[in-house]
């Protein structure tokens, strides 16, 4: 079972505020190793391929996380695949939404209603809210 209070706990600690800069429509990427971000992605796409992150998303449709060791709370999203490994996720999926797994031992808590969990990886833990 998924630790609510540390992934909550490890997340918003020390949190701040770092504005997303990009083109409209292009994609957000997190590269940074061991940073504490919050971002407004303004509606659009995301990948996260850093390592040892805390991260904060919010309007933020589809999330690809690629990287390690990352704890991620995403907002609201339609669509989140996360192929990288040991990944700590928290979502609320929209009506129609899609998780998809492919990386390795990942933990995420998702919630919403009407959404589809796509578990191809190994030893991945998803807890429904």
């Amino acid at each position: 079972m998924i630790k609510q209070s540390l992934i909550f706990g490890t997340i918003m600690v020390g949190m701040t505020a770092t504005p997303a800069i990009a083109d409209p429509g292009e994609t957000i990427h997190v590269r940074d190793r061991a940073a504490d971000r919050s971002i407004d992605c303004q509606g659009k796409p995301v990948d996260i391929s850093g390592q040892s992150n805390d991260i904060v998303l919010k309007n933020c449709p589809d999330v690809t996380i690629s990287g390690q060791s990352n704890d991620v709370l995403i907002g609201a999203g339609s669509k989140v695949v996360v192929s990288g490994d040991s990944n700590d996720v928290v979502v609320t999926l929209s009506a129609g939404g899609v998780l998809e797994l492919t990386g390795d031992s990942n933990d995420v808590l998702v919630s919403g209603k009407g959404y589809t969990v796509r578990n191809r990886g190994r030893a991945n833990e998803v807890e429904r809210r």
